[in-house]
């Protein structure tokens, strides 16, 4: 976790990302090792979660790539989607990724907002 408090535009967002990263690994394997970081760089907010499953297939990983499906090339569920169009909303980028050593790493980057303003309504920390 950063040692300052990091803002982001939308409390939705960032904790539907967190959730769907942090429950797909904890439904679809046995016994998973999940590792979690927040960060805040150059302006973002940065949420990394990586596993130790099988990782994230080519043919899952082509469509989010290029933001669109074909009945030849399309991803095995919707969680990954979720994500991505999340992030996007949000003003945000998500790059899919293998995990050094095996697995599926994800970082997700949210824009971070000034606090002084933000709208209270809309903001997350």
């Amino acid at each position: 976790m950063p040692d300052e408090a990091v803002f982001v535009a939308g409390a939705a967002p960032l904790s539907l990302v967190a959730e769907e990263l942090l429950t797909n690994p904890i439904e679809h394997l046995e016994d998973p090792t999940v590792a979690v970081s927040l960060t805040a760089e150059d302006g973002e907010a940065v949420l990394r979660v990586a596993d130790d499953g099988p990782g994230i297939t080519h043919d899952s990983r082509a469509p989010l790539r290029y933001a669109s499906e074909t009945p030849t090339e399309h991803g095995q569920g919707v969680g990954l989607w979720l994500v991505r169009w999340t992030v996007d909303a949000a003003g945000g980028t998500v790059a899919y990724e293998d995990a050094p050593g095996g697995g599926a790493r994800v970082v997700a980057r949210f824009p971070a907002v000034d606090p002084a303003e933000r709208d209270d309504a809309d903001a997350a920390e």
